[in-house]
């Protein structure tokens, strides 16, 4: 059976309102201005964007929408250690935890499950800065997960891409590149080990047979690390793989990507299509797996309704009944104060580096 997923926002509430419109910040923008003011309209954007999301887990709940795949900007900025803001710095930080706290405890109320895609900004084969950076934002969104109280694993999975093509027809230069991503992938500590997962790329090597082959068989030979792998029909399509000079179909990608996910685990797999006159107008289809389908394109939950034959009426838009189960007292640890999210991140990196995978990059870091 299919679980259709909410992709960062939903227009329909974002339209309604712009207290429903995600914010973020850049760091060309935070830079400036002096820095009292950049942290004061930081914190007033971590804020904003933790209520949005509150909202938005509410508008899936209304509208039976079962996965949630967060805005990737929730907490913009505070991964870059170049940026001289720790979440302890933030104005009423103790609110803002509060009210990310919230967006778990909504989530698990009503059984929306959350995810979060980094197609885009991981690169985990790169230079040594941008692996760095790579492994700052993905043990930031695993500590978010942890504020959330989403169990760790697949439960919460962080999808990213590896975002480094080679000529596919050279096997030693596809190995050299999963080893450099393994190696830096190793430097993360369990928690956030557990939550990776990877998704084939609209062109370059990346397609779904190299990824199979490579980021869940080679690594789970050679480093007994199994890949559980995130399938997009769309990147799929615009960049095939070609078994015995045939295409192969979407139901196999789907029969085997499946088999990377632990049994107990619906798979967390991406939608798309391309923008015609009949885009998303029929169901997904069944494949005979469970699978939860993010649904891509700027009008994710359009497509969502499109797709199940729902007429968006007022009454989707409607969040008061949630509102008294909201105003619940939210309690937090002295620890949880004290020791910050970003802290227990940087903690956590730096506990990594210690590790063998890890111990050859303490001075170029310098930690």
């Amino acid at each position: 059976m299919n679980t259709y997923g909410l992709l960062s926002s939903s227009s329909t509430l974002s339209q309604s309102s712009s207290e429903n419109s995600f914010r973020s910040l850049s760091k060309k923008a935070f830079n400036a201005k002096p820095l009292n003011e950049a942290i004061s309209e930081l914190s007033e954007i971590i804020m904003h964007n933790a209520i949005c999301a509150q909202n938005h887990i509410k508008f899936c709940a209304q509208n039976n929408i079962k996965l949630y795949s967060i805005f990737n900007e929730l907490i913009p900025l505070l991964h870059d250690d170049s940026i001289p803001c720790s979440i302890k710095d933030l104005a009423d930080y103790e609110s803002i935890i509060k009210e990310l706290k919230k967006i778990g405890i909504i989530a698990r109320k009503f059984n929306v499950k959350i995810c979060v895609e980094l197609r885009k900004q991981v690169l985990l084969s790169a230079t040594e800065t941008t692996i760095k950076k790579s492994l700052n934002l993905i043990n930031l969104w695993s500590t978010i997960f942890d504020l959330f109280e989403l169990d760790q694993g697949l439960e919460s999975p962080i999808i990213i891409q590896v975002n480094n093509s080679v000529n596919e027809a050279e096997e030693l230069k596809l190995k050299n590149v999963i080893d450099k991503f393994y190696n830096s992938f190793e430097n993360l500590p369990e928690s956030s080990q557990s939550r990776v997962s990877v998704t084939n790329e609209k062109e370059g090597c990346w397609n779904c047979q190299n990824l199979f082959k490579w980021l869940h068989l080679y690594c789970g030979g050679e480093y007994g690390k199994f890949f559980p792998l995130v399938y997009n029909n769309l990147n799929h399509k615009l960049n095939p793989s070609i078994i015995g000079g045939k295409e192969v179909s979407d139901k196999q990608n789907v029969e085997a990507f499946k088999h990377t996910w632990p049994e107990n685990n619906t798979p967390c797999f991406f939608w798309d299509e391309e923008p015609l006159d009949d885009a998303f107008s029929k169901e997904i289809p069944s494949f005979g797996k469970d699978i939860g389908w993010i649904c891509c394109g700027i009008n994710s939950d359009q497509n969502i309704f499109q797709m199940k034959g729902i007429a968006i009426k007022d009454e989707n838009l409607n969040l008061s009944s949630f509102d008294d189960f909201l105003s619940v007292k939210v309690d937090i640890d002295d620890s949880e104060i004290n020791e910050t999210e970003i802290d227990i991140a940087h903690k956590k990196i730096k506990e990594a580096l210690k590790t063998k995978g890890g111990s050859g990059f303490n001075s170029i870091y310098g930690f």
